[in-house]
């Protein structure tokens, strides 16, 4: 079985290749970022800038780890966490515009995705994103 890192590594170079005209980075060995037409959040009222899809962007956020790793990072930010789910379709449909899923891989590894569109529309671009996910880290 492939390694999470390794993995991690090919879904990214998979999404450089998908997702077209979207900003794909590896933001650590477990962590993978897509984005695609980030505007400034018109509700942040804070020093520093947020950002938030615009009408023709998206943002998905791909994290895996061990699930002692997942537990720490949920401690560090004081997020609750539930059990992870069972291996369910990535999918977004309209006209929602957003999905958060917290599956474990069958190695025993916790996968979080975080899915925004800027509008219903962009949902078949995000569900894209989300199958090439599926095929490297849950297949």
């Amino acid at each position: 079985m492939m390694a999470a890192t390794d993995r991690m590594a090919r879904l990214h170079r998979k999404l450089q290749e998908t997702a077209a005209g979207a900003r794909v980075l590896l933001l650590s060995d477990d962590q993978v970022l897509v984005s695609r037409n980030m505007v400034p959040n018109p509700g942040d009222k804070g020093k520093a800038a947020t950002y938030v899809p615009g009408t023709g962007g998206y943002e998905v956020y791909v994290s895996c780890r061990s699930a002692e790793a997942d537990e720490a990072m949920a401690a560090a930010s004081q997020r609750m966490t539930g059990p992870a789910g069972p291996v369910t379709p990535l999918r977004i449909d309209p006209p929602g515009t957003s999905g958060q899923w917290r599956l474990r891989t069958s190695g025993g590894e916790v996968v979080r995705v975080h899915a925004t569109a800027g509008s219903s529309a962009m949902c078949d671009e995000v569900n894209v994103i989300l199958s090439e996910v599926e095929a490297v880290l849950l297949s």
